[in-house]
């Protein structure tokens, strides 16, 4: 993992570990699918995702996320 990710990603492991599908006894890989866009860790699962992605993709690295 970049360097430049650790930080959504440990951010992300911290509020999924606050939800109730991981206090009931759920796996975080398994409760990351589950989580919604509209609260908090989805905003962070995006994130983090827009991060790996642009650790990939060699246009998304030189042209940054697209503005419009």
């Amino acid at each position: 993992m970049g360097k430049s990710c650790k930080s959504i990603a440990r951010e992300l492991f911290d509020c999924l570990e606050g939800t109730e599908c991981v206090k009931s006894g759920g796996k975080i890989k398994e409760c990351m699918k589950t989580v919604e866009g509209n609260d908090q860790c989805g905003a962070l699962r995006r994130g983090y995702f827009e991060c790996k992605r642009g650790g990939l993709d060699m246009r998304y690295r030189i042209r940054g996320p697209k503005s419009y």
